[in-house]
């Protein structure tokens, strides 16, 4: 017992211990039977078997039943004339026929018990299983709700970032539109003014003509001689009245030649500070002063069409740089063809003594306007490019202005849908609150 004990409390041989034992005091049994045989021994046994169902394992009952059973035969055989004198053979076959009753009853109740604690064994087990996955779900709906909740809290918080950013940019988009409108009068007050330079052209042509017109007939004149002398002086007063408007209309045209390289200069510094926009928008912003602040985003389209316009404002300078030279020389021509005109009124003067010099100098004259009323013709070409190139810009403006438009709506239809994602948000942080106190209380009850 005491070898028993030792062995199960250092937890060695703990499933054989039950053996060991009944073997050994089976072995005591048949030892004590063999030397002195008594109705004890017989009883003990009984004891023997008794104490060895506690264990509730059939087949240790069954080793200790066949060895009771292997005792009693001993016993009955060895004491037949001393203890077990006084009962007859039959008494010991139906004690020995008990004693297998006895012992198979036993093992199947310990069969019986050992499948019954198998099976509360099993269903112990996966109850505790359950609970242990049911424990693990709980505490895996914890932890989930708890992440969900944090990932809720930034995704809200970037939304309404995002919705603070609309804002801006929405904000930014309406001041782009005012400007592209203001813009868009900018360019309209340019078209008037190239519709008005066009009328100013076209005067100086029909000026230009005229004055080749009259230098022919002065030649003319000259050649007939000095009968027609007074006739060719006045001519030539007349063709000097010419010659001075068409100088002062080539001022003109200078003077507005260089506001439109004014404003060409302002849309491309505009577009070198902004970088984003286009020629439109470096017209506009020029005139636009502290609403072009609000240029720092724009989209890709609009950087397309911004390139475009200031492809066409490059184009626009060469154009007005053209002019200038054109208009230049224009302008040297004029001043030439007046002091010509000085000249052949002081040589008209003196018509009767140098007539041949007036009649050269009247050719020089039909020479210099005939390259006058060309250098116009150019000119007036060049300025129907302008022209163009005017109504060209006017049409991107009002695209701009529709895209920006358009850009704004969309820009107001996603902040009303950020606002109700704010707001699908927060009815989703209250459900996940009320599924992870729902598993709390859940954990608890367990």
């Amino acid at each position: 017992m005491f070898v028993s004990t030792l062995l199960v409390f250092k937890k060695k041989w703990v499933l054989y211990i039950p053996y060991i034992f009944m073997t050994v005091l089976t072995g005591l049994i048949l030892f004590t039977s063999l030397i002195q045989p008594t109705y004890v021994m017989y009883v003990f046994v009984f004891c023997n078997v008794a104490l060895v169902s506690i264990y509730q394992n059939h087949r240790l009952l069954m080793w200790a039943g066949a060895g009771g059973f292997i005792s009693h035969i001993i016993m009955f055989w060895r004491g037949r004339e001393s203890a077990f004198a006084r009962f007859e053979m039959s008494e010991m076959v139906i004690s020995l026929a008990v004693d297998i009753c006895v012992f198979v009853f036993l093992a199947y109740q310990s069969w019986l018990s050992e499948n019954h604690l198998k099976k509360m064994e099993c269903l112990e087990k996966k109850a505790r299983i359950e609970k242990e996955a049911k424990d693990q779900l709980l505490q895996s709906i914890q932890n989930t709700a708890k992440q969900i909740e944090m990932y809720s809290g930034k995704s809200k918080q970037e939304a309404e970032g995002m919705n603070e950013v609309s804002s801006i940019i929405q904000y930014a988009f309406h001041e782009m539109n005012y400007a592209y409108e203001k813009q868009e009068n900018s360019v309209n007050e340019i078209a008037s003014s190239v519709n008005d330079i066009r009328g100013v052209l076209e005067d100086v042509l029909d000026q230009t003509k005229v004055t080749n017109q009259s230098s022919e007939e002065s030649t003319v004149i000259t050649i007939k001689g000095n009968k027609e002398m007074g006739l060719l002086s006045k001519e030539m007063d007349e063709v000097n009245v010419m010659i001075e408007e068409a100088y002062h209309s080539m001022e003109e045209l200078v003077n507005h030649t260089s506001d439109i390289g004014k404003i060409v200069g302002s849309i491309e510094g505009i577009a070198s500070k902004t970088n984003l926009l286009a020629l439109n928008a470096r017209i506009e912003a020029a005139h636009a002063g502290e609403y072009g602040r609000g240029f720092s985003v724009v989209a890709n389209e609009i950087r397309k069409l911004a390139e475009q316009s200031e492809e066409s404002t490059d184009e626009i300078s060469e154009i007005l740089h053209f002019i200038k030279e054109k208009t230049g020389n224009t302008m040297d021509v004029i001043r030439k063809g007046k002091e010509a005109i000085g000249l052949s009124k002081e040589l008209t003067g003196k018509a009767e003594v140098s007539f041949g010099e007036m009649l050269e100098n009247s050719n020089n004259i039909l020479m210099r306007t005939e390259q006058l009323v060309k250098s116009i013709e150019q000119f007036y070409e060049s300025y129907q490019q302008v022209e163009s190139e005017t109504r060209e810009v006017s049409v991107i403006t009002e695209q701009n202005v529709a895209a920006i438009k358009e850009i704004s709506q969309q820009l107001i239809e996603q902040q009303g849908n950020m606002q109700k994602i704010n707001t699908h948000f927060s009815q989703l942080n209250g459900q996940i609150k009320n599924l992870y106190d729902m598993s709390v209380q859940e954990g608890e009850s367990l």
